[in-house]
């Protein structure tokens, strides 16, 4: 995921930096021109891009940006099912505890 956070910035940096050196030794070059212009453009376009690139790299935060955008209803039946895994895995482990006493009772005698 740094890596290719590293590789946009380093693109969309590279164009103004490279007139801001070229300004520092060639005065000729004007801030006001199409060429910085475009290049300002390009470095937004690095501040729009990342949250895409995250999303593309990273699972976890795919997960939580799909959780921000869900519908009410969506998020309603989210928690049910949830709710409702939780009590059976509840149940299941309470029934795999009296399973597990009754073959430990039934070795012994």
């Amino acid at each position: 995921m740094v890596i290719a956070v590293s590789a946009v910035y380093s693109i969309t940096w590279f164009p103004v930096l490279i007139i801001y050196m070229l300004n520092y030794f060639h005065a000729s070059q004007e801030y006001g021109n199409i060429t910085y212009i475009i290049g300002i453009v390009i470095v937004t376009f690095n501040s729009c891009v990342n949250p895409f690139v995250y999303v593309f790299v990273n699972e976890r935060f795919r997960s939580h940006i799909k959780r921000l955008f869900e519908l009410p209803f969506q998020r309603q039946n989210r928690i049910q099912l949830e709710q409702r895994m939780a009590t059976e895995r509840a149940e299941s482990g309470s029934s795999q505890q009296q399973r597990q006493a009754f073959e430990v009772t039934a070795v012994a005698d």
